[in-house]
């Protein structure tokens, strides 16, 4: 892990003002419209830009994960002092047009980012199975990554 990415797994999103007791920079599903937050993935830079995912289940996320939660990829990018919380970036059972994707439907856990030939490629275990799926940005040139497209090969095993 380079020091850009332990810094930021401790200093990327200020938490919410009213909470005094809560550390200044931090990764918080309060900070990010609440919910579940879990296991940092892929800690990545890309054109500049610092995008961290992690397991996140919102409060109203029905399904198998923990509390009877549905897992997707939340998302936050910024620099090493501030980031902003970000549409989650891979959804269960749903590509970022909106298209089915059942191989995942019941959560898309952990997993990493790799910059290969100029775009990031997320790659994931499918759930249920734990098949192994792909991503990657829909607009590399969006310097948020907001919108990610799941490969039309998945599951890829």
């Amino acid at each position: 892990m380079t020091l850009w990415a332990a810094v930021l797994l401790v200093a990327a999103v200020a938490t919410h003002e009213d909470d005094i007791y809560a550390p200044i920079f931090h990764v918080s599903p309060a900070g990010c419209g609440g919910g579940w937050l879990n296991d940092p993935d892929a800690p990545f830079e890309f054109k500049g830009r610092h995008h961290l995912f992690y397991q996140y289940a919102r409060d109203d996320a029905p399904g198998p994960g923990p509390g009877g939660r549905l897992i997707s990829w939340g998302h936050v990018a910024g620099n090493l002092s501030h980031a902003r919380c970000l549409p989650p970036a891979l959804v269960p059972g749903v590509d970022g047009d909106g298209s089915p994707t059942p191989y995942d439907a019941q959560g898309v856990f952990t997993g990493s980012v790799t910059v290969v030939g100029g775009r990031p490629v997320a790659t994931y275990p499918a759930m249920p199975g734990s098949h192994m799926a792909s991503a990657w940005p829909a607009d590399v040139d969006d310097p948020e990554l907001v919108t990610w497209a799941k490969d039309p090969r998945n599951p890829l095993d």
